[in-house]
């Protein structure tokens, strides 16, 4: 097609197999193309006389060219969009004299219509339902057709258990139909339009509305609220509701032809169901969709919105940000009477706003606004925005000025920007451009360095070489020197010298500057060998260009390249004191993300690299090889050495990455705590300036990097952002407890990269009253991989797989009422990506019934022979067991080997089931406990090659538990229901009663890592006290009182721990030892999970793939492989603080400054030691 005006490319016009096509032919679709396509553009004949003409002309070439045609109406519908209603005119005058025509559009566009939808192309759809709701007004669709696609795609936006985005892109194409097809509804069939708009508003309202604080360009509601576009689309439909349907922008061509398209033969669509939701669907992005009409609506407005909304994205904005800049430089140019008043007047307003704008915003706006300012010579009417000077200096008004100024040095002269500044500017102004060299200033006599300075100034002059000038430097005395202690690690007065001079002599260009680092770069890498005598380097570049950001930023990128530097030097430069009167400076910021970006490329080349020689040394593994090949002269197939080499360059460069975060990161608390106590001590509110910026730059380097932050986030969370930190600084990074359930899965999975979630559902949950409940509707099933539906039970007489609660269980054919079971599955079978299984059991079977089943062959084989009946009944995916426990309340010591026995047999059973192409075999897993005790009567995992590991496909370690008060004893300990470690006071006889140690239990079995699932409560164990400060392992008489939704003394339910954590009157803490949180009133003690301790679990292991339970009781992490604990990296040497001790050990790798900073820790926030909560003042 000859004019592309649909952005974004989505739809390429097709190209012409010209060679099939006769030239006469070739000349006949040209032309009609050419028609279509102009039609409704600006010429002497009135549309209405253009239309007739045309509809005229394409009666003659209908019967040869109607594909032709159709498909050419079709593209112009998706490219110029702001012509449907055009478009629809010509159908319909058309369809009157041939109505088949009409018949074939309507199809074709229903194809579209589906096939967008299956693609995910989300716009074509957007576009073409409306226009087939357009072919309403003119008579080709009848209006019943179109209530009916509109009522099919608002049940849609009704659909549970499909992402958010997707419900509302088939609500929002909807409300963006009304505003063409509105009136025709309200006029012939208000009742229908009524029923729609009640349908929407119903949607709307129940509709969650997730808003990401840290992705709001506007930190303020004044002078009014962010709206989400939904909402105001829908405000504004209801606007024109009340106008009666009165749209006057829309052009409504089909008017003038009223009499002509009422006397004609409308159609009907087919039934039009949208495709079901896939997990690769992605719906796009909510645009505003086009209007026509330039002299009635203010189109420079918005054109200029939405560009600039765009160049202010966040996390980040589509495009490289100088596309926005040229963008509207160009359209400057083509509309030079409106475009650049508008652009003024949008400039002014986030200016006026500016200091409520997200701090990663202002730097884009000032950036694109230097850029935009150097292409018109800089004038501005800067005499306005002179009231902030009087502003304190870290405002951003002043601020965005002066950095605005800064950046537009980069692109002109320092003296064209002082003529076209008021001279009150002076302030603001950047500086001269000069370097400054120490050496040649007026106190330089008395420097140490001054008289090798200057030898070495003219020795490079006459063109020396490294070695000479290495000589030059070697009587200089090194600052560092004490007597007895040997050499200094570094030499800093001869890496000042030698900087200082090189880089002065550099100074003319930055090309002058490459060549002198890369003519004497021997000398720099013999100087720098350390990060102390980096951070020097990087301390004396800054000194010399000082006045020149941009040479600052351009050396240290050439430095890092050249690896005279490394990342981590950088970082902890930005951080130092020498910075600080520069840590506000914009520049500082590019340098850092600059520098973090570096590493991640270098990360990403690496892990390409190590991914394309496995995959050559899979290839050349699968050939067969001549041996007369081998050992050829240049032969260069990788080898097993060269990936060995490889695969450890990567895993040290992920450790630097991983370290130059924590450095970063490490260093933001250290200043912004600093900052909060020092507001404190002194009684002033912490909220300044320098508090706006700095903790905006943290949140930027979040947004930015977020992709390789999240890589190291357990690290960072268990590290650095723990619950001792301020809750100002935790809220750029932390997440709510009571959001744990639902963001467990992604939270881990993020970390450990394959995930399989199992999730149990104990169904008795559907009878809790209030927040307690948790039904099929409320069960997040998305979530999961594997739902276990708990439990069946065994039946006393028959001893045969039976219901427990048939009312829950079955529907009321077969004498129950929730039929949850086949709900799951029909959930399953509409959503995909979960198998259901079936778990037999639970505490409450105990063992008598279980003896008595597998007692015999005769009993097991009924019982299995039920099992299998029950599943493929209920069509399930597999069985869970669940016996607590063989040999145990009530079972005999012959359980454990009729036990296995038993499993051998059902897991020989369910692998023989034909399964569906596609399927897998039926999954049998095994609920087992987390203590010898419990695991030694009843289940066998000694049996060498055929023991219960081997007939299942997983176990699920219960690990938990391990202290619980049961109210019929007459005392209980107060203990942690789920420890990740032994602390210090551990009773002996109970010191194995951890996760640790359960899982090395299993290991020692020889039970394989990939079966392995680790059990993670999220229920909490309660006991009564009557101590001023309870601790562990205090003797207490009773359980804690009942909830309110679960009602069992002993225990609160997930809800109810949400609850209780709001309320003001629990101290909430963290043992560090265990890893376990814990929670206590005057007369009450909660033991249970939150999102750092179970992020810990997930630390325990590396691979580890999580695993959560519906009901918000139980969630379970699976073991993919096995690796060194971390926990000796986490607990080592301990370093004294006054008082108590903190003990905490520095990992692997170059982590200098951790001790320091775990120290400083220890001074300024509460540490859990031995079990006992202490506030240490400075």
């Amino acid at each position: 097609m000859s004019r592309k005006r649909f952005q974004g490319g989505d739809y390429p016009p097709a190209k012409r197999r010209r060679y099939a096509v006769e030239p006469q032919a070739l000349e006949v679709e040209d032309g009609l193309e050419s028609l279509l396509v102009r039609v409704g553009e600006k010429s002497s004949s009135s549309l209405e006389r253009n239309l007739e003409t045309l509809v005229g002309l394409l009666e003659q070439d209908l019967e040869a060219y109607k594909a032709k045609i159709i498909q050419i109406l079709l593209d112009c519908i998706i490219r110029m969009p702001e012509k449907s209603s055009i478009y629809a005119t010509l159908i319909g005058l058309i369809n009157i004299k041939n109505y088949s025509f009409g018949g074939e559009v309507v199809e074709a566009l229903v194809r579209q219509l589906k096939d967008a939808m299956k693609a995910c192309e989300w716009e074509k759809g957007r576009y073409t339902f409306r226009f087939i709701c357009d072919l309403g007004n003119t008579r080709v669709l009848a209006l019943s057709s179109v209530v009916q696609l509109m009522d099919s795609f608002v049940q849609s936006g009704s659909e549970n258990d499909v992402p958010q985005v997707r419900k509302d892109w088939f609500i929002f194409t909807v409300l963006g139909s009304l505003p063409f097809v509105g009136k025709a509804l309200f006029e012939k069939r208000s009742g229908d339009l009524d029923r729609i708009l009640s349908m929407i508003q119903s949607t709307l309202e129940k509709r969650k509305k997730t808003h990401v604080g840290g992705l709001r360009v506007w930190l303020s509601d004044d002078p009014h609220p962010q709206e989400e576009y939904l909402d105001c689309l829908w405000a504004q439909i209801v606007k024109l509701k009340g106008d009666g349907w009165v749209e006057k922008h829309l052009p409504h061509p089909y008017m003038s032809f009223h009499s002509v398209l009422s006397e004609g033969v409308t159609h009907n669509l087919p039934t039009i169901i949208p495709p079901p939701h896939h997990a690769d669907h992605s719906a796009a992005q909510l645009l505003l969709f086009p209007y026509q009409g330039g002299g009635k609506v203010p189109l420079e407005y918005m054109v200029v919105e939405v560009i600039i909304s765009e160049l202010l994205g966040l996390p980040s904005s589509r495009y490289l940000e100088v596309f926005y800049g040229s963008l509207l430089i160009e359209l400057c140019t083509l509309q030079p009477s409106t475009i650049p008043q508008v652009l003024a007047q949008a400039t002014e307003m986030i200016f006026s706003r500016i200091e409520t704008m997200n701090v990663d915003c202002i730097q884009r706006f000032s950036s694109w606004f230097a850029y935009h300012l150097s292409n018109y010579q800089f004038r501005w009417s800067w005499g306005e925005w002179q009231d902030c000077l009087s502003l304190d200096s870290l405002h951003p008004k002043p601020v965005f000025i002066q950095e605005t100024l800064a950046k537009c040095l980069r692109l002109a002269y320092l003296q064209r920007l002082v003529e076209v500044t008021p001279e009150s500017f002076a302030p603001l102004h950047p500086p001269k451009a000069e370097p400054v060299y120490k050496y040649t200033q007026e106190s330089a006599s008395s420097l140490p360095g001054t008289t090798a300075a200057h030898n070495l100034l003219a020795a490079i002059k006459q063109k020396c070489t490294p070695d000479e000038a290495l000589k030059v430097l070697e009587d200089l005395p090194n600052p560092l020197t004490v007597d007895g202690s040997g050499d200094p690690p570094y030499h800093p007065l001869q890496i000042e010298v030698f900087t200082q001079t090189l880089l002065y002599l550099g100074s003319k260009t930055f090309s002058h500057s490459f060549a002198a680092i890369t003519k004497f770069h021997p000398v720099l890498k013999t100087l720098i060998q350390t990060e102390d005598a980096q951070i020097c380097l990087l301390k004396n570049l800054h000194q010399v260009w000082l006045k020149h950001p941009q040479m600052q930023l351009v050396l240290i990128d050439k430095l890092l390249k050249t690896q005279i530097i490394e990342c981590a030097a950088v970082a902890n430069w930005i951080f130092s004191r020498d910075m600080a009167p520069e840590f506000t400076r914009m520049y500082v910021w590019e340098i850092l993300h600059m520098t973090i970006s570096k590493m991640s490329k270098y990360v990403k080349k690496l892990s390409q690299e190590v991914a394309e020689t496995k995959e050559k040394l899979k290839k050349l593994g699968e050939e067969s090889e001549e041996s007369d090949k081998e050992g050829e002269p240049g032969d260069q197939r990788p080898t097993e050495d060269a990936l060995e080499k490889l695969e450890e360059k990567l895993e040290s460069a992920l450790a630097d990455q991983k370290n130059l975060f924590l450095i970063v990161f490490q260093r933001f608390i250290m200043i912004l705590s600093e900052h909060i106590v020092h507001c404190d001590t002194d009684g002033k509110d912490f909220h300044t300036w320098w508090y706006f910026w700095t903790l905006g730059h943290l949140k930027q380097v979040f947004m930015l990097h977020e992709e390789q932050v999240n890589k190291c986030k357990d690290t960072l969370e268990t590290l650095l952002f723990t619950p001792e930190l301020d809750s100002n600084i935790l809220e750029v990074s932390d997440m709510d407890l009571c959001i744990l359930y639902f963001l467990l899965p992604l939270l881990l999975a993020s970390a450990w990269g394959q995930k399989r979630v199992v999730c149990y559902w104990g169904t008795w949950s559907i009878y809790r009253p209030n927040q307690g409940m948790f039904d099929l509707e409320h069960f997040r099933t998305e979530l999961c991989t594997h739902v276990v539906y708990s439990f069946l039970g065994i039946e006393e007489e028959s001893l045969l797989l039976t219901s427990i609660d048939p009312n829950a269980d079955h529907n009321q054919c077969d004498g129950g009422e929730k039929d949850l079971i086949r709900g799951l599955v029909r959930r399953r079978d509409e959503t995909g990506g979960f198998a259901v299984m079936l778990g037999i059991g639970g505490w409450n079977e105990a063992s008598p019934k279980w003896t008595r089943m597998v007692e015999t062959a005769e009993s097991r084989k009924k019982f299995i022979h039920s099992a299998i009946r029950t599943v493929l009944t209920f069509d399930a995916d597999g069985v869970d067991l669940d016996w607590e426990y063989p040999g145990l309340r009530g079972g005999r010591p012959v359980d454990k080997a009729n036990f296995l026995q038993f499993v051998k047999e059902l897991s020989a059973a369910l692998k023989s089931i034909p399964r569906p192409e596609g399927k897998e075999s039926l999954i049998l897993s095994m609920a087992v406990p987390p203590t010898q005790a419990l695991l030694d009567p009843g289940f066998d995992f000694t049996t060498s090659g055929d023991n219960l590991a081997t007939h299942v496909d997983f176990l699920n370690v219960m690990a938990y538990d391990y202290y619980t008060c049961d109210p019929r004893l007459e005392s209980c300990l107060i203990g942690p229901q789920a420890a990740l470690y032994e602390g210090p006071g551990d009773p002996p006889e109970n010191v194995k009663f951890n996760v640790e140690s359960t899982v090395e239990m299993y290991t020692g079995l020889g039970v394989p890592a990939n079966k392995l699932v680790l059990g993670i409560p999220f229920s909490a164990r309660t006991y009564k006290h009557s101590a001023e400060t309870p601790e562990w392992y205090m003797e207490v008489q009773d359980a804690g009182a009942a909830g309110p939704y679960c009602t069992q003394a002993g225990s609160y339910c997930y809800a109810e721990v949400c609850e209780t954590l709001e309320d003001n009157q629990w101290t909430a803490d963290m043992d560090l030892f265990r890893s376990v949180p814990f929670a206590y009133t005057t007369d009450t003690f909660m033991s249970y999970e939150n999102i750092e301790s179970v992020s810990s679990k997930g630390d325990l292991r590396e691979g580890t793939i999580t695993c959560t339970t519906a009901n918000r009781d139980i969630a379970r992490v699976r073991l993919a492989t096995l690796s060194p604990l971390t926990h000796d990296a986490l607990l080592s040497s301990p370093h004294r603080c006054p008082e108590w001790i903190c003990q905490l050990q520095r990992p692997k790798g170059n982590w200098e400054g951790l001790e320091a900073f775990h120290r400083y820790l220890c001074r300024a926030t509460r540490m859990r030691i031995e079990g006992r909560a202490t506030r240490v003042e400075e």
